[in-house]
């Protein structure tokens, strides 16, 4: 997720599972720039789920400077990553997601990568829609994600997606999952998903029901204004 002000966070990694292909983000920018991205607040559950946060960020995905595609979309709600910066990633065939109560959270994923994605609000309600498939933990006590601004057609088109109307199950919607490190000791900085489509990528890998293996960092984050929070 990304945050735009003065933030102090505990941050967690959720486990990954197999590595493969790496490549590389190189100067990490938002795809439709800060004056054109949704700017939203969020609301998600603590990855150990023992509470609830909040963070205002912009709704979008990211890519590489000087490129359109592919679109990277953020898995991650408890990492930071910070604008113009460049990141290994390395590819992995599925994620655990602590805090969703969905079976194959990974082919929900793909199949929001399947929607519209032509518009300036039709990326931020499939970037949207992402976080709320990985936190819809369902606890009495925390409401998962959800989010307040933006405009009604974002909200029309988020409420759409989260509905899941035509999501197959029974189908392998092709989705490549990421883990993003930002230095030589490899340390994990975020999690990404791409989808198909120009200059994407394809996954032929049959998606895994999510899992909820959990390992948690005792690390802080500080991050300033002007700079990117992602979460997972």
């Amino acid at each position: 997720m990304r945050r735009y002000t003065l933030l102090s966070a505990a941050i967690f990694c959720l486990t990954l599972v197999r590595t493969a292909n790496a490549g590389q983000i190189t100067n990490l920018q938002l795809y439709d720039g800060a004056s054109a991205s949704p700017v939203v607040t969020v609301y998600y559950t603590n990855a150990d789920g023992t509470g609830s946060n909040s963070a205002p960020t912009y709704a979008d995905p990211q890519v590489s400077f000087g490129t359109t595609a592919p679109l990277f979309y953020c898995t991650d709600l408890w990492h930071d990553n910070v604008v113009g910066s460049t990141y290994t990633i390395t590819q992995v065939p599925s994620m655990a997601f602590r805090t969703s109560t969905f079976s194959a959270v990974d082919n929900r994923i793909g199949w929001l990568l399947t929607q519209d994605q032509s518009t300036v609000d039709a990326r931020a309600a499939v970037q949207l829609a992402i976080w709320y498939t990985v936190d819809n933990v369902a606890n009495s006590q925390l409401n998962g994600f959800s989010y307040t601004g933006g405009d009604s057609t974002l909200r029309s088109d988020y409420d759409q997606l989260i509905s899941f109307a035509g999501y197959d199950p029974g189908i392998n919607y092709a989705a490549v999952f990421w883990q993003a490190t930002h230095d030589a000791s490899n340390t994990l900085y975020q999690n990404l998903v791409s989808g198909p489509g120009p200059g994407g990528h394809t996954n032929s890998t049959t998606p895994e029901p999510s899992g909820i293996v959990l390992v948690a960092l005792g690390m802080l984050c500080v991050i300033g204004a002007g700079l990117c929070r992602r979460f997972q």
